[in-house]
Parts: structure tokens; sequence; C-alpha cells
């Protein structure tokens, strides 16, 4: 009940979370405890601060969190060989409040997909507006062809719901990944590369993710790191939605936001303005967190963090931590309040977090090595050429 109303602290939440993934029986049960709650009559909309507070404790399986004025909950499971679409359920693989995932099979292609059907009323929107803002996240996905980025197949309409048919991946979350280390700092950077990589082609074609946390990165069984979820992505191509009235279902403060605990200080209320440099934000308070084994920001509410990710009070470096000075200066740097004072792209990040000193001065050891060999080699023929061959019956 207290993952159901949102009330489990974030650690205890992350730990349910993760039985969920791989427990079938207590996925179902759940979705029995969400088919028979009650309706509230005439339900209130929650405060806005209150919304973004209980985002630090929901599931972490939920990529539209952030949006939802108040919990509303899924429609029970489908059957398996239910058709949506053309495609045909084969089994549930997880549940949020706003969307519930499947594996199912495309008969036209024969293969297996991810389909990911969501209630459009659980965003608080018509189901007009519900069908435009799953069409965004469908066109921002579609537009990055990247081995480090989940593919999107198809987008389409189920009942009230809408889904989106995506590249069904072996994987696991990042957050898992970290819970079975620990893994050695350099590890921890060699997947967060993978996963700038991915945020880079992004960016290149001109959409932000919006939402960079470990639960939207996946890292499949052969090794391969994806990020997934780019439900709150935007455009910055420029093109602007039709005025709203503020307060309104459709007004972009309950449509754009993210996980206030790796949110940029310019993603906070009433602020809001989400860009590259935003997704290089939440990179960096992501890789601080696997690297250190906690967030750089402490707070127990979104006020507590809007205020102290504004003053740019980043914690201390915990002890035997074992990861250099340099690697947290590029953090730090990530990390910035001003946008205009972290990395100049996500290319730049991904040169910083290359820049391996020790890497360095080894590749120039290397070089020197080589170097000396080789001159040693020419010297040494430069001698043998260079003696009387009749001076040894050997010579020849």
């Amino acid at each position: 009940m207290d993952l159901l109303l949102g009330t489990l602290p974030p650690d205890r939440a992350a730990l349910v979370d993760e039985h969920l993934d791989t427990c079938p029986s207590c996925r179902r049960m759940v979705s029995e405890a969400l088919k028979v709650q009650p309706p509230a009559a005439s339900p209130e909309p929650a405060p806005e601060e209150e919304v973004l507070d209980s985002q630090l404790a929901t599931l972490a399986v939920d990529p539209w969190r952030g949006r939802k004025p108040r919990l509303r909950l899924p429609t029970p499971p489908l059957a398996r060989g239910t058709a949506v679409g053309r495609y045909l359920i084969l089994e549930m693989l997880g549940v949020g409040g706003m969307s519930v995932v499947y594996a199912a099979y495309d008969p036209e292609l024969d293969r297996r997909v991810a389909l990911k059907l969501l209630q459009v009323e659980a965003l608080g929107l018509g189901a007009e507006a519900g069908r435009t803002q799953v069409l965004r996240e469908a066109q921002a996905m579609a537009r990055v062809s990247h081995p480090h980025v989940v593919s999107v197949f198809d987008v389409g309409t189920f009942g009230r719901q809408v889904f989106l048919a995506m590249e069904l991946v072996d994987a696991h979350t990042l957050r898992k990944w970290e819970h079975d280390g620990p893994h050695p700092w350099r590890q921890v950077v060699e997947v967060f590369i993978a996963v700038a990589r991915g945020l880079a082609a992004a960016h290149a074609v001109g959409v932000v993710h919006g939402d960079v946390k470990p639960e939207n990165i996946l890292v499949g069984q052969d090794g391969r790191v994806r990020v997934t979820d780019f439900g709150l992505s935007r455009i910055m191509s420029g093109a602007v939605a039709p005025p709203v009235a503020p307060g309104s279902p459709a007004h972009p403060r309950a449509m754009e936001g993210g996980t206030p605990a790796y949110m940029a200080p310019e993603q906070f209320p009433p602020e809001e303005r989400t860009d590259a440099r935003s997704d290089q934000f939440g990179f960096c308070v992501a890789l601080y967190e696997g690297l250190y084994g906690e967030r750089p920001f402490a707070g127990s509410t979104v006020e507590e963090l809007s205020q102290v990710v504004h003053a740019g009070r980043v914690k201390g470096v915990p002890r035997h931590s074992g990861v250099p000075q340099w690697l947290r200066k590029v953090v730090l740097k990530g990390l910035s309040v001003k946008p205009e004072d972290r990395h100049a792209s996500m290319e730049a990040l991904i040169a910083a977090l290359e820049s391996d000193p020790a890497a360095r001065r080894t590749r120039r050891l290397r070089v020197a090595g080589a170097s000396l060999l080789l001159l040693s080699a020419v010297g040494l023929t430069h001698v043998l050429h260079g003696r009387d061959p009749t001076g040894c019956e050997g010579a020849a």
C-alpha cells in the first residue's frame, strides 16, 4: 500500500522496484491492487509542490513522473495474445503510475518488441492532448539513430490509450547495475561515456532528453549501454507550442519537468528552461552517484533540493572513494549552477572524461619506449652492417 500511495522512502522504493522487475507474481499482485482501488469522487488536483515532492518516492519504472498532477493508475494488465494494433501481447515487463510495458510480438516483421501503453488521462490531459504528447515522444526518439539509444519503431492508439513500439532489449537498468556493484571508477566512467555518446547523438538532431537518470539507462546482457524514455524531451529547433492559460492541464509546468533529484537549477519551477546543458547536469548527478555511491546534493524535499542545487552546495568527498581529483573536477564543472559554466557540449564532456592523466602518462611512456627500441634497432643494424664481413667465418 505504501508503494501504491507513493509514501515509500526512496531507498526502499528502489528495492521494491528491483523485486518487481524480476517477480511476475508480485507484478500481478500490484496490478490487482491497482485495479480494485476505488476512484476518488471529483478529486482536487494536488498542489504542484506536493506533486514534485512525491516524485522522490514514486515507482522508478515510471518515466512520465514530473507531469502528473495527481496519482492516477493504469488499467488491469492485458492477457497474453491480446492484439494491440498489429502487435500481440506476450507478457508484462513493468508497471508504473502512468504506463505499462509489455513484451509483444510483431507478426509482420517476425520480431519481439517492447510495447509501452500510456494512460493519457493519467497525465491530466484529454485523449487528443495525450496522443499529441506521446507522438512528440515517438518523434523525438525516432529522430535518434545510435547504438546507445533505444530505437522507436511505431506509435498508435489502443482504445483510450496510446502505445509506443520500441526495441526490446535484454537488459536491466543502470540503477540495478550499480546496486550489483561495487564497480571500479574506470568501469563506471566507461559506462557513462557510452551514455554521453547516446545523449550527444540526440543533441545533434535537436532532441533534449529532459530526464537523465539511472532508471532511464539500460545495461544490456551484451554489455551495450542504451538511453531510453525521451518522455520529457523537447525539440531544440525552436518549435513553439500554442499559448495556453497558466494552471491549465496543457500548461508546460504540468507537462515538462523531470525527476527532482536529477534536475538542473533551470528545470525547477518557475524557470524550466530545459536544453542540452540541462541533460549534462542530470548526467553529472547520475555519474557522481555512480562514482561515490550517493547523490551530490542533500535534500529530502523538492524545496530543500532546489535551494541546495541553486546554491551549488555539493557534498564533500566521501572517505576512501578512490576517485581521482581530476575526475571530480570534470563532474563538478558539469554540475555548475549557471549553464554557461558547464562543459560546452556533451562531446566536450566526453573528451574531458577520456583525458585521464595517468592514461596519458602511460601512453607517453609507451611511445618513448617504442622510440627507444626503434633507435636501438637502427643503431644495432648500423653496427652490424658496418663490420667487415671477412672478419668472421659465419658472416655469410
